[in-house]
C-alpha cells in the first residue's frame, strides 16, 4: 500500500516535512526571543504575535502532542479528500488566515488569558476538515447517504459527552438530547448503510490481516478525532504561558 499515493511528493514534503520542519525550528528558537516576538501577551504585546503565537510551543510535550495529532489529522484528510483544490484552498486559510482569528478572539473575549500559545487551535480547525472531508467521502466514494446533518450529530455527541462534566441545567441537556436523538433519525439511512459496508468491508479482509490491521487502526483514529471535543476543554497549566484550548471550539 502506497503512501498517500495520489499526492505528488512535493505535496507529501509541504504538509509531512516542511510544516513540521517550522514548528521544530520555531521551538528551539531560544526562549526570551519567543517571550518578545512570537507568545500571545497582554502586557508585552507585539503585533506579529497575533500570528506567531499559533505556531509557537515553550514546552516540548506541548509541542510534541500537536506534532503528533497533526500528522495523524493531516494525514487523514489527505486520504479522504479527492478535490486539491478545495484542500488547498481550506488548508490556506487555516494554516494563514485563522492564527489571527484566534489570536483576536482571544485578546477580545478571554481577558482573564494573559499569555497564550500554541499549534492545537489550527489542529482543532483540521479536525473541523475531516469531519467534512469525511463526509465527502461516504457520499462519492462509499455512495453512503449521509448529509450536512451528518456533521452535526457528531458536534452534538461531542456536546452532550462535555456537558456531562459540568453543572448544565437538567432542561438544557434534554434538549440538546432530544435535538440529537432528531438528528440521529435524520441520519438513520446514512448510518445504517455505513454500517452495513464497514461489516461487509471487514468481511473481505478477513485473510488480509494486515489490511485489516491498517483498516481498523485507520478507522480507530478517525472516531477518536471526531469525537474528541470533550478532551479540549479544560486549560492544562503549563510552567509558562498557557495553551488556550478554549479557542477550539
Amino acid at each position: 500500500m502506497k503512501f498517500l499515493e495520489n499526492w505528488a511528493i512535493i505535496e507529501k514534503l509541504l504538509f509531512f516535512g516542511l510544516i513540521p520542519g517550522i514548528l521544530g525550528a520555531v521551538y528551539l528558537i531560544p526562549q526570551p526571543i519567543k517571550d518578545a516576538h512570537f507568545i500571545l501577551n497582554r502586557i508585552n504585546f507585539s503585533l506579529e504575535s497575533l500570528f506567531l503565537t499559533n505556531y509557537v510551543h515553550s514546552e516540548f510535550s506541548h509541542f510534541l502532542g500537536n506534532l503528533v495529532v497533526y500528522l495523524i489529522v493531516i494525514y487523514l484528510i489527505m486520504s479522504l479528500e479527492k478535490d486539491k483544490t478545495k484542500f488547498y484552498k481550506i488548508t490556506s486559510l487555516i494554516f494563514l488566515l485563522l492564527p489571527i482569528i484566534l489570536s483576536a478572539f482571544t485578546f477580545k473575549f478571554l481577558p482573564q488569558i494573559a499569555q497564550s500559545q500554541g499549534f492545537s487551535g489550527i489542529v482543532a480547525a483540521l479536525i473541523g476538515y475531516l469531519a467534512y472531508a469525511l463526509l465527502t467521502f461516504l457520499k462519492i466514494k462509499w455512495d453512503i447517504k449521509v448529509n450536512k446533518y451528518f456533521v452535526y450529530l457528531i458536534i452534538m455527541i461531542n456536546l452532550l459527552i462535555a456537558f456531562k462534566s459540568y453543572a448544565i441545567p437538567f432542561w438544557v441537556l434534554a434538549i440538546l438530547a432530544m435535538l440529537g436523538l432528531i438528528l440521529l433519525y435524520a441520519n438513520s439511512l446514512g448510518l445504517h448503510q455505513l454500517i452495513k459496508t464497514l461489516i461487509e468491508k471487514a468481511a473481505t479482509m478477513g485473510s488480509k490481516p494486515l489490511q485489516f490491521g491498517y483498516a481498523f487502526i485507520y478507522c480507530f483514529f478517525i472516531f477518536l478525532f471526531l469525537f474528541s471535543l470533550p478532551a479540549l476543554i479544560e486549560i492544562m497549566p503549563q510552567s509558562g504561558p498557557v495553551s488556550n484550548v478554549l479557542v477550539h471550539y
